[in-house]
């Protein structure tokens, strides 16, 4: 792809530090006006044609504002030039009188987009009462005043005065109707119908009139980064939208009978994108990461039945501004030192399929053998290429199971274990353990209950290497895997049946933790994270074992309370310790 350097253009002001540019042709005076903006000012130039005119002095001139507000946003509009500054005005350039004039009882305005209509315009606002709305207003013949025809509230939970807006009218004819009905959720469409899209933050809208007047926000499409910009291409029915992650998703009619009515693809882009612009004469698109330029053309193929992307890059660094002419196939290209530079995108015009190519041929004897061996050889290649992806995950496993590891005093106070003492067993509910010497006479049950904190319960489950260790006296030690012992809620409940050979030394101690085991070269690491416990008290401890002693053994209730507790304490100062 070929580019110009325009060496003879000039912007005098040696801070002008550009923010934006714009080309706008007047059809009426047949010329051409190129504007630049600062946030101090905006300069222009203008001419016949880019193309002849590119070669000659050009010297960009001051625009006269009625105001000197830093500016915010200069577009281009169909039939108009705006120009929105950083408290909300708005602007419309007067091409007769070379200056912008701020439109009376405008303010507060946070996107601008051409309407219906030449004199027409969508605008989103803010009212005093803090709505946000969006208005259809018509200009007046001074674009000093201006009538509001239409109005609604955007109601959404998610816009504010810094969402990320983009606005496009569409008007339904012949060669779009099946299109736009099927991306509007299969909706019946007539020749002549407005559809007006609306992009709010990560959202695509629909905004339909109903017929008392009122209008409703339907939500057509959600992604996953904010939408920067979407554009209609009409020779290729094609609706593309820029997502701020540097994702370029593209939406067409498919013609495969079985496939779905509406196709969909994406073109990743080199982000993050600081210029763009669509490039709609041939299916292109123009944009800029800083470093360096680059231009995508899209088609779709009735060979191939999908869409085919080419992407190529332009050896132009440092681009802050990109706009295409249209009319001439130009794109003006301008840097942050203030240089210009113009690509013809004639020269890259794409047709609408792929060429004919043969799609068999004759495989002779002298060929079977080279055959085989490229066979073979693109075998091994997509083996070696399974072989890795499984070595990564296990890496990858390895990693994770680290990182958690290397967080264990932040994840101890997540996780907690209660332990309390019974003479009856308690009931069993869930996936409650059971586990001790029950062949023997048992004496007493320990309950004991592990809770962990919802999100650490899902880094675990997601991991899947995990177990949970419960070890009583340091003797006998219980491995449980965590994915599917633990409650969807975190919760793991036991129930250890106590024996008098357990109970001998005082009651038994149990300590809980969170185990797992990493390869390292020959080595196997045994990686722990413990969980403290409470400690339930003697007194408590000591109430519930007398809890059901019958009364014709007591004496004084007081006595064998406190009896209790000295053997408890004597065999055991912490019944529960971590």
């Amino acid at each position: 792809m070929s580019y110009k350097y325009l060496a003879r253009w000039k912007i005098p002001d040696n801070n002008f530090y550009p923010i934006s540019i714009i080309c706008a042709a007047n059809n009426d005076q047949q010329s051409t006006t190129v504007m630049v903006a600062s946030v101090e000012q905006v300069v222009s130039v203008s001419m016949t044609t880019l193309t002849r005119e590119q070669n000659e002095a050009k010297v960009f001139a001051r625009c006269e504002q009625e105001f000197d507000e830093p500016v915010r946003e200069l577009k281009r509009t169909e039939s108009n030039v705006l120009l929105i500054s950083s408290d909300g005005k708005l602007l419309v350039y007067e091409a007769l009188d070379e200056k912008f004039v701020q439109i009376d009882a405008c303010n507060h305005v946070l996107h601008a987009e051409q309407g219906p209509d030449k004199r027409q315009l969508f605008i989103v606002r803010q009212t005093s009462a803090g709505k946000i709305v969006l208005e259809l207003i018509e200009l007046s013949d001074g674009f000093s005043s201006h009538l509001t025809l239409k109005s609604c509230d955007l109601v959404i939970e998610s816009i504010d005065s810094t969402a990320r807006l983009s606005i496009k009218c569409l008007i339904v004819n012949e060669v779009n109707e099946r299109f736009l009905g099927n991306f509007l959720g299969f909706t019946k469409l007539s020749v002549g119908d407005q559809v007006l899209l609306i992009a709010i933050n990560n959202t695509l809208y629909w905004v339909q009139e109903q017929a008392n007047g009122e209008s409703d926000l339907i939500a057509l499409r959600c992604f996953a980064s904010c939408v920067l910009d979407f554009d209609f291409f009409e020779s290729s029915l094609c609706l593309t939208v820029l997502l701020q992650a540097g994702v370029l998703v593209i939406f067409t009619q498919s013609l495969v009978p079985e496939a779905l009515l509406v196709a969909t693809s994406s073109v990743f882009l080199h982000a993050p994108v600081e210029a763009y612009a669509f490039e709609k004469a041939n299916n292109g698109f123009l944009y800029s990461n800083g470093l360096s330029t680059h231009r995508v053309q899209f088609y779709y193929s009735e060979e191939t039945k999908q869409i085919i992307t080419e992407s190529s890059e332009v050896p132009v660094r440092g681009v802050i501004g990109i706009t295409v002419l249209a009319s001439e196939s130009v794109a003006l290209l301008l840097t942050e030192n203030n240089q210009f530079y113009t690509i013809d995108c004639r020269e890259s015009e794409k047709q609408t399929s792929v060429a004919d190519v043969p799609k068999m041929f004759l495989l002779r004897k002298d060929n079977r053998a080279g055959s085989k061996r490229i066979t073979k050889m693109l075998t091994e290649e997509v083996q070696f290429d399974q072989r890795i992806d499984r070595a990564l995950q296990v890496v990858q496993a390895k990693f994770d199971v680290l990182a958690l590891y290397r967080n264990r005093t932040a994840f101890e106070a997540l996780a907690h274990m209660d332990v309390t003492f019974n003479r009856e067993m308690p009931p069993r509910e869930g996936k409650a353990l059971l586990f001790g010497h029950r062949k023997e006479c048992v004496c007493l049950f320990a309950s004991v209950k592990i809770a962990i904190n919802q999100g650490f319960f899902a880094l675990l489950s997601k991991q899947k290497q995990w177990s949970i260790c419960i070890a009583q006296s340091d003797s006998d030690f219980h491995f449980y895997p965590v994915l599917g012992t633990f409650s969807p809620a975190g919760e793991l409940s036991a129930i250890v049946c106590l024996t008098a050979q357990d109970l001998a030394c005082g009651l038994p101690t149990f300590r809980c933790m969170l185990v797992t085991t990493v390869q390292n070269g020959n080595e196997s690491l045994l990686l722990s994270i413990p969980m403290p416990a409470h400690i339930e008290s003697t007194n408590s401890c000591a109430a519930r074992l007398i809890h059901r002693t019958p009364s014709s053994l007591i004496v004084s209730g007081c006595c064998v309370k406190n009896a209790a507790k000295d053997i408890i304490a004597q065999n055991n100062p912490h019944p529960v310790r971590q």
